[in-house]
């Protein structure tokens, strides 16, 4: 279909599920319409047929995002079922899972010992990764995996620790009136929806997010109370 498009065309379809059902692919085949100039108009969006280029754009990035979101949850509820499937299988008896060959927990005692060796090693910054793994007797892939894993819990732990410290600054100012709550939620949301766009290419400023995000509510708002049957 691209190699029959022009600039300046116009593409009509029913709903966005008719260009693509995969997030990823949506999301790249709406960019390369955008960079070759071809107006995309889809019927079941009337939010985005305002006729204002700023506001259908921002109506269509925040409708592939919602298709990404309806993905994302479809995957964790993936994983839920899954990990809800092991637990059943380990009550049972019949689920052994993967195990961690070299680790603080290691049933074998050798394994435990090398673990200790390669972490203290590691940490004093004045070993190589062949000189480590010739030194315990192990593959430089292993040695690879357990420095991969002392850096995630180091990340995890310094995240832990910024969240508590940002818990600790929001505490001193509860209870939060209901003035100040909407003023959060505003800036979370105007916040939210500024990065997600971002990411996805977007130069619109953080300013124009706010007022794009007025205009839409009011759009809304009459797109609900106007009935045609009256």
């Amino acid at each position: 279909m691209l190699s029959y498009l022009r600039e300046g065309d116009t593409l009509e379809v029913v709903s966005l599920d008719r260009l693509s059902r995969d997030y990823n692919d949506l999301k790249e085949f709406v960019q390369l319409l955008r960079k070759s100039k071809v107006k995309l108009i889809v019927d079941d969006l009337p939010q985005a047929h305002t006729n204002n280029e700023l506001v259908d754009q921002f109506m269509l990035d925040m409708m592939i995002q919602l298709m990404g979101f309806v993905a994302q949850n479809e995957r964790e509820k993936i994983r839920e079922r899954q990990a809800q499937g092991i637990k059943l299988a380990k009550a049972k008896g019949v689920y052994k899972g993967g195990t961690i060959k070299y680790g603080r927990n290691s049933k074998d005692p050798k394994n435990r010992l090398i673990w200790e060796t390669v972490v203290n090693m590691l940490k004093s910054n004045n070993y190589s990764i062949s000189a480590i793994a010739r030194k315990v007797g192990i593959s430089r892939q292993q040695i690879y995996r357990i420095k991969k894993r002392l850096k995630h819990k180091r990340r995890q732990q310094m995240e832990f620790k910024k969240l508590d410290e940002l818990k600790a600054q929001i505490s001193k100012y509860r209870p939060l009136d209901q003035d100040q709550l909407k003023a959060l939620e505003k800036e979370i949301r105007v916040e939210h929806v500024w990065s997600s766009n971002a990411i996805e290419g977007s130069k619109i400023s953080k300013f124009e997010t706010e007022a794009i995000i007025r205009v839409t509510a009011k759009l809304d708002s009459q797109f609900l109370v106007d009935d045609p049957a009256d």
